[in-house]
């Protein structure tokens, strides 16, 4: 579908946010979703990075978040950071700010895993959920986008095509990406939350509900695979693929005014106060239609 980019943004930003609801929206046992500390933090984060993109849009300002106006909060022990999911949860403002700039994109979550990421982790697979959420925003079909990440992979970070590998053999066999786990080693450990994510997200492309119901049984870090795959399946299918009956059950103004501004400063068109219900900036590489116009690139 040929959503608005301005949908797509309040998608994945509300998609992200909806962890917290998942149990009580599907009926699901409560005590399976366990929300840890964690998960408060990287949430501070997140509206901390996307406040700062608000208001100046510097790559390198992003450094010393941690000073900001919630450093009581204690971050961890010496020595220890954030897993690769977490890192990637809280870069969400900064993905969809950046999402059309590659090269910004790239230092920015550098910049942000060079100062969270624990030392063992991996600063590729930050850079690999970049760019899987900069292809959902463009509403490239999962299949096609899991080509295009496979392009990016051999040219940029090969020591992930075994895993992508694992993960399009899972999806091609129609099975579970655990199951693929143990008869292609392409996982050290068992598919982490971002790998889970894109699984989920390429195996119910159109169905955000119904991959968020995956997510719900998935582990490790049931909370974070679900951030990401609301993230990721709500830029693809927009805020109109959010459940009905959770979007009519409350009002969703405080989520959407935030990432309203943060369009609004991307855009450079609007005023970050401005109602943009009808914006009519479309993704990168995309011709966005006008009914009143008739140009040959728009004829079907």
């Amino acid at each position: 579908m040929n959503y608005s980019l301005f949908s797509r943004f309040q998608g994945g930003w509300v998609g992200s946010e909806i962890v917290e609801h998942c149990p009580k929206v599907f009926g699901q046992d409560t005590t399976r979703l366990s929300l840890s500390g964690s998960y408060s933090l990287t949430k501070k984060i997140k509206f901390c990075v996307l406040k700062h993109l608000i208001t100046g849009n510097s790559p390198d300002d992003l450094r010393h978040l941690r000073e900001g106006d919630w450093a009581g909060d204690k971050f961890a022990s010496s020595g220890e950071g954030m897993t690769e999911a977490e890192v990637a949860v809280m870069s969400l403002p900064l993905i969809l700010y950046w999402h059309d700039q590659p090269d910004l994109l790239d230092q920015g979550l550098r910049g942000l895993a060079g100062d969270y990421l624990r030392e063992s982790g991996s600063v590729a697979e930050v850079l690999l959920w970049g760019q899987s959420m900069a292809i959902a925003l463009q509403g490239t079909k999962p299949r096609l986008g899991l080509e295009q990440l496979h392009h990016w992979v051999v040219s940029h970070c090969p020591q992930l095509s075994p895993p992508l590998e694992s993960l399009k053999t899972a999806l091609n066999r129609d099975e579970p990406l655990s199951l693929s786990h143990h008869q292609n080693q392409g996982f050290n450990a068992p598919a982490s939350p971002i790998w889970m994510a894109l699984y989920n997200w390429a195996a119910t492309p159109e169905d955000l509900a119904t991959s968020l119901q995956r997510a719900l049984h998935q582990t490790p870090a049931p909370h974070c695979t679900l951030q990401l795959t609301g993230a990721l399946s709500g830029v693809y299918n927009s805020l109109s693929s959010l459940p009905i009956a959770w979007r009519l059950s409350r009002d969703l103004s405080p989520l959407l005014e935030p990432i309203g501004a943060l369009f609004a400063a991307w855009s450079g068109a609007y005023p970050l106060n401005r109602d943009l219900s009808q914006e009519a900036i479309a993704p990168s590489g995309h011709l966005q239609s006008r009914p009143q116009l008739s140009v040959i690139s728009q004829r079907r």
